[in-house]
Protein backbone atom coordinates (compact mmCIF):
# COMPACT_ATOMS: atom_id res chain seq x y z
CA UNK A 1 0.00 0.00 0.00
CA UNK A 2 1.17 3.54 -0.97
CA UNK A 3 1.65 5.90 2.03
CA UNK A 4 0.00 9.14 1.30
CA UNK A 5 2.47 12.00 1.02
CA UNK A 6 3.13 13.99 4.24
CA UNK A 7 2.36 17.87 4.12
CA UNK A 8 5.87 19.08 5.14
CA UNK A 9 5.62 22.13 3.34
CA UNK A 10 5.66 26.00 4.47
CA UNK A 11 7.40 24.06 8.05
CA UNK A 12 10.64 25.70 8.89
CA UNK A 13 11.48 24.14 11.77
CA UNK A 14 12.93 20.69 11.62
CA UNK A 15 11.58 19.53 14.39
CA UNK A 16 8.27 20.35 13.45
CA UNK A 17 8.44 18.58 10.16
CA UNK A 18 9.82 15.49 12.39
CA UNK A 19 7.08 15.65 14.53
CA UNK A 20 4.46 16.24 11.87
CA UNK A 21 5.92 12.74 9.91
CA UNK A 22 5.47 11.54 13.26
CA UNK A 23 1.76 12.01 14.14
CA UNK A 24 0.62 11.06 10.69
CA UNK A 25 2.70 7.54 11.31
CA UNK A 26 0.78 7.05 14.31
CA UNK A 27 -2.70 7.66 12.91
CA UNK A 28 -1.39 5.47 9.73
CA UNK A 29 -0.34 2.61 12.52
CA UNK A 30 -3.76 2.45 14.31
CA UNK A 31 -5.49 2.29 10.99
CA UNK A 32 -3.07 -1.14 10.56
CA UNK A 33 -3.85 -2.49 13.04
CA UNK A 34 -7.07 -1.86 13.22
CA UNK A 35 -6.95 -4.28 10.20
CA UNK A 36 -4.93 -6.55 11.02
CA UNK A 37 -7.75 -7.34 14.37
CA UNK A 38 -10.73 -7.07 11.55
CA UNK A 39 -9.20 -10.10 9.77
CA UNK A 40 -7.90 -11.49 12.55
CA UNK A 41 -11.34 -11.78 13.80
CA UNK A 42 -13.18 -13.42 10.79
CA UNK A 43 -10.60 -16.23 10.70
CA UNK A 44 -10.91 -17.04 14.34
CA UNK A 45 -14.22 -16.57 15.44
CA UNK A 46 -15.86 -19.54 13.18
CA UNK A 47 -13.39 -21.61 15.82
CA UNK A 48 -14.00 -19.88 18.64
CA UNK A 49 -17.90 -20.82 17.98
CA UNK A 50 -17.11 -24.21 17.17
CA UNK A 51 -14.89 -24.48 20.89
CA UNK A 52 -17.98 -23.17 22.75
CA UNK A 53 -20.35 -25.62 20.71
CA UNK A 54 -18.27 -28.94 21.63
CA UNK A 55 -17.91 -27.27 25.22
CA UNK A 56 -21.55 -27.31 25.19
CA UNK A 57 -22.24 -23.52 24.97
CA UNK A 58 -26.12 -22.16 24.42
CA UNK A 59 -26.35 -21.71 20.51
CA UNK A 60 -28.24 -18.91 20.30
CA UNK A 61 -25.63 -17.57 22.02
CA UNK A 62 -22.60 -18.84 19.81
CA UNK A 63 -24.43 -17.60 16.94
CA UNK A 64 -25.26 -14.46 18.69
CA UNK A 65 -21.51 -13.66 19.23
CA UNK A 66 -20.71 -14.39 15.44
CA UNK A 67 -23.50 -11.93 14.10
CA UNK A 68 -21.87 -9.31 16.79
CA UNK A 69 -18.27 -10.28 15.90
CA UNK A 70 -18.78 -10.26 11.84
CA UNK A 71 -20.38 -6.45 11.32
CA UNK A 72 -17.33 -5.39 13.85
CA UNK A 73 -14.70 -6.77 12.00
CA UNK A 74 -15.73 -5.39 8.58
CA UNK A 75 -15.94 -2.13 10.04
CA UNK A 76 -12.82 -2.36 11.10
CA UNK A 77 -11.29 -3.27 7.96
CA UNK A 78 -13.06 -0.38 6.06
CA UNK A 79 -12.66 2.28 9.25
CA UNK A 80 -8.71 1.02 9.24
CA UNK A 81 -8.42 1.83 5.52
CA UNK A 82 -10.04 5.14 5.87
CA UNK A 83 -7.45 6.22 8.76
CA UNK A 84 -4.29 4.77 7.03
CA UNK A 85 -5.44 6.72 4.09
CA UNK A 86 -5.97 10.15 5.86
CA UNK A 87 -9.40 9.43 4.77
CA UNK A 88 -11.08 13.00 6.37
CA UNK A 89 -12.56 14.86 9.05
CA UNK A 90 -14.49 12.36 10.67
CA UNK A 91 -10.71 10.51 11.47
CA UNK A 92 -10.87 11.40 15.13
CA UNK A 93 -14.34 9.91 16.03
CA UNK A 94 -13.46 6.95 13.95
CA UNK A 95 -10.08 6.18 16.06
CA UNK A 96 -11.95 6.49 19.32
CA UNK A 97 -14.43 4.41 18.13
CA UNK A 98 -12.15 1.58 17.43
CA UNK A 99 -10.73 1.33 20.46
CA UNK A 100 -14.00 0.84 22.10
CA UNK A 101 -14.56 -1.94 19.73
CA UNK A 102 -11.42 -3.30 19.80
CA UNK A 103 -11.94 -3.68 23.63
CA UNK A 104 -14.78 -6.24 23.49
CA UNK A 105 -12.23 -8.67 21.56
CA UNK A 106 -9.76 -8.00 24.28
CA UNK A 107 -7.91 -11.47 25.00
CA UNK A 108 -4.44 -11.25 22.71
CA UNK A 109 -1.83 -8.59 21.52
CA UNK A 110 -3.35 -7.53 18.70
CA UNK A 111 -6.53 -6.41 19.75
CA UNK A 112 -4.31 -5.08 22.97
CA UNK A 113 -2.18 -3.24 20.73
CA UNK A 114 -5.11 -1.70 18.36
CA UNK A 115 -6.72 -0.46 21.37
CA UNK A 116 -3.41 1.39 21.95
CA UNK A 117 -2.58 2.17 18.65
CA UNK A 118 -6.29 4.19 18.14
CA UNK A 119 -6.08 5.82 21.68
CA UNK A 120 -2.68 7.08 20.50
CA UNK A 121 -3.74 8.07 17.16
CA UNK A 122 -6.19 9.96 18.25
CA UNK A 123 -4.10 11.57 20.71
CA UNK A 124 -1.61 12.63 17.49
CA UNK A 125 -4.23 13.44 15.24
CA UNK A 126 -5.53 15.77 17.71
CA UNK A 127 -2.29 17.59 17.50
CA UNK A 128 -1.93 17.47 13.36
CA UNK A 129 -5.59 19.42 13.96
CA UNK A 130 -4.04 21.78 16.85
CA UNK A 131 -1.31 22.55 13.93
CA UNK A 132 -3.43 23.00 11.04
CA UNK A 133 -1.47 20.80 9.17
CA UNK A 134 -3.46 17.79 8.67
CA UNK A 135 -3.32 16.66 5.07
CA UNK A 136 -6.45 14.11 3.90
CA UNK A 137 -5.11 11.21 1.30
CA UNK A 138 -6.70 11.49 -1.74
CA UNK A 139 -7.46 8.20 -2.37
CA UNK A 140 -10.82 6.20 -1.81
CA UNK A 141 -10.67 4.37 1.27
CA UNK A 142 -12.58 1.16 0.04
CA UNK A 143 -11.87 -2.37 0.10
CA UNK A 144 -10.42 -4.06 -2.73
CA UNK A 145 -11.76 -6.74 -5.03
CA UNK A 146 -9.72 -9.27 -3.82
CA UNK A 147 -10.51 -8.09 -0.37
CA UNK A 148 -14.21 -8.21 -0.75
CA UNK A 149 -13.89 -11.55 -2.38
CA UNK A 150 -12.18 -12.81 0.42
CA UNK A 151 -14.24 -11.28 2.90
CA UNK A 152 -17.43 -12.99 1.43
CA UNK A 153 -16.10 -16.52 1.20
CA UNK A 154 -14.89 -16.27 4.65
CA UNK A 155 -18.04 -14.88 6.26
CA UNK A 156 -20.40 -17.57 4.20
CA UNK A 157 -17.80 -20.28 5.00
CA UNK A 158 -17.72 -19.75 9.08
CA UNK A 159 -21.49 -19.09 8.98
CA UNK A 160 -22.26 -22.55 7.37
CA UNK A 161 -19.72 -23.84 9.47
CA UNK A 162 -21.46 -22.94 13.06
CA UNK A 163 -25.08 -23.40 11.21
CA UNK A 164 -23.94 -27.16 10.51
CA UNK A 165 -21.71 -27.43 13.75
CA UNK A 166 -25.01 -26.54 15.50
CA UNK A 167 -27.48 -28.16 13.37
CA UNK A 168 -25.08 -31.75 14.30
CA UNK A 169 -24.55 -30.72 17.84
CA UNK A 170 -28.36 -30.15 18.37
CA UNK A 171 -29.36 -33.80 16.88
CA UNK A 172 -26.61 -35.57 19.45
CA UNK A 173 -26.72 -33.43 22.67
CA UNK A 174 -30.33 -31.64 22.24
CA UNK A 175 -28.61 -28.21 22.40
CA UNK A 176 -32.25 -26.37 21.34
CA UNK A 177 -34.35 -26.47 24.59
CA UNK A 178 -36.71 -23.32 22.83
CA UNK A 179 -39.85 -25.66 23.03
CA UNK A 180 -42.69 -24.87 25.77
CA UNK A 181 -43.13 -28.70 25.51
CA UNK A 182 -39.58 -28.96 27.05
CA UNK A 183 -39.57 -26.86 30.09
CA UNK A 184 -38.89 -28.85 32.64
CA UNK A 185 -41.67 -29.65 35.26
CA UNK A 186 -41.70 -30.89 38.42
CA UNK A 187 -43.35 -34.39 39.02
CA UNK A 188 -44.39 -36.05 42.12
CA UNK A 189 -44.25 -40.02 42.90
CA UNK A 190 -46.62 -41.09 45.66
CA UNK A 191 -46.21 -44.48 45.36
CA UNK A 192 -42.19 -44.29 45.49
CA UNK A 193 -42.03 -41.12 47.48
CA UNK A 194 -39.73 -39.28 45.24
CA UNK A 195 -39.96 -35.86 43.40
CA UNK A 196 -37.81 -34.61 40.49
CA UNK A 197 -38.45 -32.99 37.23
CA UNK A 198 -38.99 -34.36 33.69
CA UNK A 199 -39.74 -32.40 30.29
CA UNK A 200 -43.02 -31.01 29.48
CA UNK A 201 -46.87 -34.05 30.67
CA UNK A 202 -46.14 -36.28 33.64
CA UNK A 203 -43.45 -39.31 32.67
CA UNK A 204 -45.09 -42.83 31.15
CA UNK A 205 -44.80 -45.08 34.47
CA UNK A 206 -44.32 -48.99 34.00
CA UNK A 207 -44.13 -52.05 36.04
CA UNK A 208 -42.19 -54.79 35.65
CA UNK A 209 -39.57 -57.33 37.51
CA UNK A 210 -35.99 -57.78 37.17
CA UNK A 211 -34.87 -61.37 37.66
CA UNK A 212 -31.46 -61.42 40.15
CA UNK A 213 -30.38 -65.32 40.31
CA UNK A 214 -33.82 -66.54 41.81
CA UNK A 215 -35.51 -63.22 43.04
CA UNK A 216 -37.77 -61.17 41.53
CA UNK A 217 -36.99 -57.36 41.96
CA UNK A 218 -40.15 -55.05 41.42
CA UNK A 219 -38.95 -52.93 39.22
CA UNK A 220 -41.00 -49.22 38.11
CA UNK A 221 -39.71 -47.24 35.75
CA UNK A 222 -40.65 -43.21 34.81
CA UNK A 223 -39.46 -42.05 31.76
CA UNK A 224 -40.10 -39.31 29.38
CA UNK A 225 -38.18 -37.77 26.19
CA UNK A 226 -38.47 -34.51 24.95
CA UNK A 227 -40.12 -33.28 22.01
CA UNK A 228 -37.90 -34.40 19.03
CA UNK A 229 -37.01 -37.77 20.89
CA UNK A 230 -33.05 -36.54 21.06
CA UNK A 231 -33.21 -36.72 24.73
CA UNK A 232 -34.34 -39.04 27.34
CA UNK A 233 -35.10 -38.93 31.02
CA UNK A 234 -35.72 -41.76 33.27
CA UNK A 235 -35.73 -42.90 36.79
CA UNK A 236 -35.90 -46.26 37.92
CA UNK A 237 -36.92 -47.59 41.22
CA UNK A 238 -35.76 -51.46 42.06
CA UNK A 239 -37.50 -52.47 45.51
CA UNK A 240 -35.38 -54.81 47.70
CA UNK A 241 -38.00 -54.17 50.58
CA UNK A 242 -38.97 -57.79 50.51
CA UNK A 243 -34.85 -59.06 51.05
CA UNK A 244 -33.60 -59.42 54.53
CA UNK A 245 -30.85 -58.09 53.94
CA UNK A 246 -28.60 -56.55 50.90
CA UNK A 247 -25.10 -55.54 50.15
CA UNK A 248 -25.94 -52.02 48.67
CA UNK A 249 -22.69 -51.46 47.16
CA UNK A 250 -22.86 -54.73 44.83
CA UNK A 251 -26.33 -53.84 44.26
CA UNK A 252 -25.37 -50.59 42.79
CA UNK A 253 -22.45 -51.73 40.85
CA UNK A 254 -24.58 -54.31 39.18
CA UNK A 255 -27.44 -51.73 38.83
CA UNK A 256 -24.73 -50.02 36.47
CA UNK A 257 -23.79 -53.18 34.35
CA UNK A 258 -27.29 -54.10 34.23
CA UNK A 259 -28.33 -50.95 32.41
CA UNK A 260 -25.23 -51.21 30.31
CA UNK A 261 -25.95 -54.80 29.25
CA UNK A 262 -29.54 -54.26 28.86
CA UNK A 263 -28.88 -51.26 26.23
CA UNK A 264 -27.88 -53.02 22.62
CA UNK A 265 -24.00 -52.19 21.59
CA UNK A 266 -23.63 -49.42 24.98
CA UNK A 267 -20.33 -49.23 26.07
CA UNK A 268 -19.31 -48.47 29.64
CA UNK A 269 -16.81 -45.31 29.61
CA UNK A 270 -16.40 -44.72 33.37
CA UNK A 271 -17.82 -45.53 37.19
CA UNK A 272 -16.96 -43.96 40.38
CA UNK A 273 -19.08 -44.02 43.82
CA UNK A 274 -19.48 -41.28 45.79
CA UNK A 275 -22.17 -39.28 47.95
CA UNK A 276 -25.43 -37.96 46.64
CA UNK A 277 -27.74 -36.40 49.18
CA UNK A 278 -25.88 -37.85 52.32
CA UNK A 279 -26.01 -41.27 50.64
CA UNK A 280 -24.01 -43.60 49.03
CA UNK A 281 -23.75 -43.98 45.35
CA UNK A 282 -22.68 -44.90 42.13
CA UNK A 283 -22.20 -43.02 39.15
CA UNK A 284 -22.06 -44.50 35.68
CA UNK A 285 -20.97 -42.76 32.10
CA UNK A 286 -21.53 -45.24 28.81
CA UNK A 287 -22.11 -44.37 25.45
CA UNK A 288 -25.40 -45.37 23.64
CA UNK A 289 -25.17 -45.99 19.38
CA UNK A 290 -28.48 -44.88 17.37
CA UNK A 291 -29.33 -44.12 14.37
CA UNK A 292 -25.67 -43.47 13.35
CA UNK A 293 -25.30 -41.16 16.26
CA UNK A 294 -23.41 -42.21 19.34
CA UNK A 295 -25.10 -40.49 22.43
CA UNK A 296 -24.02 -40.04 26.02
CA UNK A 297 -26.28 -41.97 28.95
CA UNK A 298 -25.52 -41.04 32.72
CA UNK A 299 -26.36 -42.66 35.47
CA UNK A 300 -26.99 -42.28 39.49
CA UNK A 301 -28.09 -44.64 41.58
CA UNK A 302 -28.32 -44.36 45.45
CA UNK A 303 -30.34 -47.10 48.23
CA UNK A 304 -33.23 -45.21 50.35
CA UNK A 305 -35.77 -47.07 52.31
CA UNK A 306 -35.10 -50.11 51.16
CA UNK A 307 -35.40 -49.10 47.61
CA UNK A 308 -32.20 -48.48 44.93
CA UNK A 309 -33.14 -45.43 42.90
CA UNK A 310 -31.30 -44.93 39.31
CA UNK A 311 -31.56 -41.43 37.82
CA UNK A 312 -30.83 -41.84 33.84
CA UNK A 313 -30.17 -39.43 31.20
CA UNK A 314 -29.61 -40.32 27.57
CA UNK A 315 -28.20 -37.34 24.98
CA UNK A 316 -27.30 -35.05 27.71
CA UNK A 317 -24.61 -33.48 28.63
CA UNK A 318 -22.57 -34.33 31.84
CA UNK A 319 -23.77 -31.06 33.48
CA UNK A 320 -27.08 -31.12 32.26
CA UNK A 321 -26.85 -34.91 33.76
CA UNK A 322 -26.26 -33.09 36.84
CA UNK A 323 -28.75 -30.44 36.60
CA UNK A 324 -31.82 -32.98 35.90
CA UNK A 325 -30.50 -35.36 39.12
CA UNK A 326 -30.30 -32.28 41.14
CA UNK A 327 -33.96 -31.75 41.32
CA UNK A 328 -34.52 -35.42 43.09
CA UNK A 329 -35.46 -34.99 45.96
CA UNK A 330 -37.46 -37.53 48.52
CA UNK A 331 -40.97 -36.30 49.69
CA UNK A 332 -41.72 -39.45 52.44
Amino acid sequence: MQLPEKNTQNHSSPKTSKNIIKHEARVQSAGQWARVLGWLILFTIPLYGLINLAGGRDTSETLGIYVFAVPAAIYLLISGKYIFKMGGKTLLPLLIINAIVSVFFIGGLIPILAVITSIIGAVSFSKLKKLKVVHYGKEKATLSAVEIIVLVVIVIAGFTTLLYATNQTSSSMGLFRDSSADTMIEYNSVEHGFKISFPGANPEIEHSTVQEGDASIPYTSYSKDNTDGTIAYLVGVYDFTSFDSIDQRAGLEGGLNGAVQNTQDASLVSSSFGTFMGLESIDGHYTVPSEGNTYDAYMKAFFYGGKMYALFTIGTTESEAAAYANTFGFTQ
